[in-house]
């Protein structure tokens, strides 16, 4: 399989080669759940809902605007994206809600997800180190650094019952002719059982 991003490739590199796939054909991109893989997941409006053992995860792709949104009303966090250069491709970015109301731990390690294209071009989602180094330190507010650290999953998360988590999942601009993108979280398990889970959106572009 092909790879179009992996973590290692530097920051500066990558913001080229990404940047010439910003505008694809037929403008701006947004996404929509498509067709479900796994039966124990159904679209609700916007959302992808898995639930399984009593264990619910909520899957939200974000626009721009959905993103200012979120900080907005998480109070004592600042949102991190108004500090992007303006020339800068805007990350992709999903929601994931997390809640465990089984009996055993839930384990999921954000650095193991993937999201693949219809052609097998595979991205990783973006640490949160990296994120900050693409930010401009004029714009960046007081509490930039702690707020991404508490909303963008990167380090390994061990859900124990009764409790709640959610955080975002960033990647980098879409691929021009993506249609159909398979989010991949394939480190996922509750208890000691591997649930490998599967969704999928559709790519919708807007007339330029």
């Amino acid at each position: 399989m092909r790879m179009w991003f992996r973590q290692a490739v530097g920051a500066t590199l990558l913001a080229g080669t990404l940047a010439a796939c910003a505008s694809g054909p037929g403008g701006e991109a947004f996404l929509r759940p498509g067709p479900q893989p796994l039966p124990d997941s159904r679209t609700v409006g916007e959302r992808i809902v898995y639930s399984e053992k009593d264990i619910t995860l909520v899957v939200e792709w974000l626009s721009f605007e959905s993103i200012a949104w979120y900080y907005k009303n998480r109070p004592g966090l600042v949102n991190p994206f108004e500090a992007l250069p303006l020339s800068s491709p805007k990350p992709l970015a999903f929601l994931l809600k997390l809640e465990n109301r089984g009996q055993e731990t839930v384990y999921f390690d954000p650095q193991q997800v993937s999201l693949t294209d219809q052609d097998r071009l595979r991205v990783f989602p973006l640490r949160y180190e990296d994120f900050y180094l693409q930010l401009t330190e004029e714009k960046q507010q007081a509490g930039t650094l702690p707020s991404i650290q508490a909303s963008i999953f990167s380090g390994y998360v061990a859900l124990s019952p009764n409790k709640e988590r959610e955080g975002l999942l960033l990647f980098h601009e879409l691929p021009p002719n993506s249609k159909t993108l398979l989010l991949e979280l394939s480190s996922f398990y509750i208890g000691a059982e591997a649930k490998p889970l599967l969704f999928t959106f559709d790519v919708v572009r807007k007339a330029p």
